[in-house]
Order: structure tokens, then sequence, then C-alpha cells
């Protein structure tokens, strides 16, 4: 149905053996709590109009997750796409860590958007993944923390401060200079 709302609920489950949505034709869900398994596939899903929560998503097999969020703030709790890709993107805010000091995406590579910054100084998004890509649009900071095996970090901010620490990494920077773009391979 190409950008029309497919689910409305308070809480959305979705569960399929294989693709959940397609990459050129997202699931649109509007609700509190946003949860998607599939067992062998893709996972993608768009929300809109209230700030959701991305409480449990996980794609097993050869399965990638992609959200996006065009209404504020969005928050991630557990998304998991084990060996694959994890994209999220926020056109209209932060995004945000909504477990604590859990795990928030488990991947080999995160890609992570957002025009409102992605964590905030209190808490930050955790990572477990090997390569890690942030870019943030505005004046917003990246805080991120990653658990060890990281090998490549991509980070673009505009003028926000970024703070990215692993077991094996502690990167903090803070400049006034614009468009901020650090690539650290480790």
């Amino acid at each position: 149905n190409q950008g029309s709302q497919n689910v409305l609920a308070t809480t959305v489950k979705l569960e399929a053996g294989t693709d959940i949505g397609q990459s050129t034709d997202p699931i649109e869900v509007v609700g509190e709590d946003l949860q998607a398994t599939s067992t062998n596939g893709n996972i993608y899903l768009a929300a809109s109009s209230i700030p959701g929560v991305f409480s449990s998503i996980t794609a097993g097999g050869a399965g990638n997750v992609s959200l996006t969020n065009s209404f504020g703030s969005m928050t991630l709790k557990a998304i998991d796409a084990g060996g694959n890709t994890v994209t999220v993107e926020n056109t209209s805010g932060a995004i945000l860590d909504g477990n604590g000091v859990t795990t928030n995406i488990t991947a080999n590579r995160a890609v992570l958007t957002a025009t409102g910054g992605i964590g905030s100084g209190t808490d930050s998004i955790e990572t477990d993944v090997a390569e890690l890509v942030t870019k943030v649009t505005d004046l917003s900071a990246v805080t991120l923390v990653t658990d060890a095996g990281l090998t490549l970090i991509d980070v673009t901010t505009n003028d926000g401060d970024v703070t990215i620490g692993s077991g094996i990494l502690t990167f903090t920077d803070s400049t006034s200079q614009g468009l901020v773009d650090a690539r650290i391979a480790v």
C-alpha cells in the first residue's frame, strides 16, 4: 500500500517465517510497543504518527533489519540481526536507549542516522557489532558504547559531541568546526 498505515495498535507484534515488509514498501506501523520476529528473513518497518518503542526486533537466518521513524524521537530496546545489518533512521528526532545498559543492537554492521542525536549523555546506545556507521544531521551528540570486536567506526555529526566507549576503544571528540566525519579502523 506504499506509504499508508498498515497497522495501528497500542502493541504491534509481527511474526513471519520469511520477510516482514519489503525494502521498497516497509510495513507502516503506528503503536507504542513495536515487536517483530522473522525466523529466516528481513524486517522492514516504518513508524509514524506517535513515538514508538522498538522493543524486540529479531531477524533470523540471513535477515537484515531496517527501521525508520518520522515522528519525534524513537526508542530502541533489543534489535538483533545476528551476523547481518541493522539500519535505523530517524528523520525527525533522536535515537534513544530504552533498556538501560543492556545491548540495544546485535549485528555484524549497524548504520544509525538521526536528526536529533544518537543516545544521550546519561544513556548510550549499546551495540555488539563489528562495523558501526553513524550520522547526526543537526547539532546533537552521538553517545555509543560498543562491545569488543569492533573493526570499523564511521561517525559523522554536524558540530555535536562524539563519545564512543568500549572494552578496547574509547573515543571522545568535541569540535565547533561544523560537519565532522571521523573514521577509525581498529
